[in-house]
């Protein structure tokens, strides 16, 4: 009976230290949100810049928050470097080697030659009878209004591509061929 007893006390000892060091190694909240804001940012200027589709880059803010959750440091990490080294490698690819973190100056790949204001004030103006509207705001920004109850949005161009970050949503990217904006969730906006 003893022998018994001692099992199952180092079996539910083990069991409480394996619990203790999974919770110990999962990644807080507040680091997760680091890492989403960062994952947000690196796959919207990897998309800005036309590079081909991954699963490593992807726009599900939930997503990325859930996974990091339920992560270690190390691997979250991982994620994190191979993220940044999947953008260095676009943007490389894109425009030439470039100095710095890899966001440009204003953080979404604001920078000499990317985009232009000229190219973002083609893409300015009101969409589907007045429902929507992009207005540049100089270099490569724009600011994307869609009705009353949304929050305004924001996001990059860079020639005839659009990548906009709705906060109520997630960050879309679009394709302008000079009338219509083709939104990669499948809806089309036609320039008023």
């Amino acid at each position: 009976m003893s022998y018994g007893k001692t099992t199952l006390s180092i079996s539910l000892l083990g069991a409480v230290t394996l619990l203790g060091a999974g919770t110990a190694s999962a990644m807080p909240p507040l680091q997760c949100q680091d890492f989403v804001n960062f994952a947000m940012r690196a796959q919207s200027e990897y998309y800005a810049l036309g590079c081909p589709r991954t699963p490593l880059m992807h726009a599900n803010r939930e997503g990325h928050f859930q996974w990091c959750l339920a992560r270690n440091e190390f691997q979250v990490r991982a994620d994190r470097n191979a993220k940044a080294a999947a953008l260095r490698s676009c943007q490389a690819n894109a425009r030439g080697p470039r100095g710095g973190n890899g966001f440009g100056g204003q953080g979404f790949g604001g920078g000499p030659g990317f985009g232009g204001q000229g190219t973002c004030a083609r893409i300015a103006g009101f969409y589907n009878g007045r429902a929507g509207t992009i207005a540049s705001l100089g270099g490569d920004r724009i600011q994307v209004t869609v009705g009353r109850n949304r929050p305004v949005a924001y996001g990059t161009c860079r020639g005839n591509r659009l990548v906009v970050d709705f906060t109520d949503d997630h960050v879309i990217s679009g394709v302008f061929d000079g009338r219509v904006i083709r939104w990669d969730n499948r809806t089309n906006w036609t320039k008023s």
